[in-house]
C-alpha cells in the first residue's frame, strides 16, 4: 500500500512524500511562476540500497541524506536517486528549498518546515534501504543522474554524492573475487557508457563518493581494497569524462564543506 503524507518545504509550497519518494507539488510563493526556475545550488545523491549493506550502513546513508537535506542553501534542489536496476529511474527525494523573505516566515520555516523536510528526506531513504534490492547497479544510477539533469532546470552548481560500498553487482557483472573486475573493465570499454557525459554537468571537485564500509565482510573489504577494484572505477569515470576516479572517503564532512552557503 502507498502511504502518502505532506513534506512542507515554505508557505503555501509542499511536497508529498510516498513509497515512490517525495516530490514538490508547488512553487515557493515569492517565485514568479511565469519565471523560469535557476537554482543557485543543485544537490544530487546516488543512494545504495542493495541487499549487501549491512543494517548500521542502511541507518548510515539515511542519515547522510537527513545531513544534506539540514544543509541544503536556499534556492537549492536536492535529488535523491538509488543504485537499481533502471537507467531512467526518477528521484526518489526532489526537494526545493527557498526560504521567504519575510522575517517571521522565515523563523517559521527554519525552525518548523524545514525540518520536515528532513526527517521526510531520512524516512523515505531508510525505507527505500530496508527493502533492499538483490542487485547493485551504481552504473544505472550514474545514468540516472544525467538523463534526469539533461531534463532538469538550470542550476547555477550541481554537486553529486555516491553513498555506496561501489560494489557493482548488476549487468557487467558480480564480482567475488578482485580478477573479475578485469573481465567487467572489458565490458565496460565496449558499452555504451562513453554516452553519458556527466563531466559536462558535474565537474569533478564537485563529486564525491562515501564508501559504506561499516561492519562490511572480509570478503567485501578485500575487493574494495584491490588494485582492480580501483582500475575498474577508474576507467568508468573516465568513460564519464573525468581524468580519473574521485577518491573515496568514509564520511560526508568534504561533501557538506562544499554544498554549504
Amino acid at each position: 500500500m502507498r502511504q502518502n503524507l505532506l513534506l512542507f518545504l515554505s508557505i503555501a509550497f509542499f511536497a508529498s512524500c510516498n513509497s515512490e519518494g517525495c516530490h514538490n507539488s508547488a512553487i515557493p510563493p515569492h517565485i514568479d511562476s511565469t519565471e523560469e526556475v535557476v537554482f543557485q545550488k543543485r544537490v544530487v545523491l546516488i543512494i545504495d540500497i542493495s541487499s549487501s549493506l549491512t543494517e548500521s550502513n542502511q541507518k548510515m546513508a539515511a542519515q547522510y541524506a537527513g545531513q544534506v537535506a539540514k544543509y541544503l542553501g536556499d534556492d537549492s534542489q536536492l535529488l535523491i536517486y538509488t543504485t537499481e536496476k533502471n537507467t531512467s529511474q526518477q528521484a526518489i527525494v526532489d526537494a526545493k528549498k527557498s526560504v521567504p523573505l519575510k522575517p517571521s516566515a522565515r523563523a517559521d520555516f527554519e525552525a518548523r518546515i524545514w525540518p520536515l523536510t528532513v526527517n521526510a528526506t531520512y524516512n523515505t531513504v531508510f525505507d527505500k534501504c530496508k527493502k533492499s534490492e538483490s542487485n547493485s547497479c551504481i552504473i544505472d544510477g550514474l545514468k540516472s543522474v544525467i538523463t534526469g539533469l539533461s531534463n532538469a532546470s538550470k542550476a547555477h552548481d550541481t554537486y553529486l554524492l555516491i553513498v555506496s560500498d561501489m560494489l557493482e553487482c548488476c549487468e557487467l557483472g558480480c564480482p567475488k573475487q578482485a580478477k573479475e573486475f578485469e573481465a567487467m573493465k572489458i565490458k565496460i570499454i565496449k558499452s555504451d557508457l562513453n554516452d553519458f557525459h556527466l563531466a559536462t554537468k558535474i565537474p569533478l571537485d564537485h563529486l564525491k563518493i562515501c564508501l559504506t564500509t561499516q561492519d562490511v565482510a572480509p570478503q567485501s573489504a578485500e575487493l574494495i581494497a584491490s588494485p582492480e577494484f580501483r582500475e575498474f572505477w577508474k576507467e568508468a569515470f573516465k568513460m564519464l569524462g573525468y581524468p580519473t576516479m574521485p577518491e573515496p572517503g568514509t564520511g560526508i564532512d568534504s561533501f557538506l564543506d562544499i554544498i554549504k552557503d
